[in-house]
């Protein structure tokens, strides 16, 4: 299941120092929360403009097109012969 011995001694180990370990007691401040909520929501907020650009990116192509269209067909044609 795990693959080979190696493998499951590693793994008993890893849990035996695990469960021998004593509790850390260690105070985490205010300021390393506020932190992570900043770095969180930098990393949330480039992933949303990121889709949101890709999203948007056709449609601002559909319209830049849709006007030129709307400007050419405005336009005066040039008839030949005649200037």
């Amino acid at each position: 299941m795990l693959g080979s011995p190696r493998h499951s001694f590693l793994l008993l180990l890893t849990i035996a120092a695990a469960l021998a370990s004593a509790p850390a007691l260690a105070y985490i401040g205010p300021g390393a929360g506020a932190g992570f909520i900043g770095s969180l929501l930098t990393t949330l907020s480039v992933i949303v403009v990121s889709l949101l650009a890709i999203l948007v990116w056709p449609i601002r192509l559909i319209i830049k097109r849709w006007r030129k269209r709307k400007a050419a067909a405005a336009a005066p044609v040039a008839q030949a012969g005649r200037e």
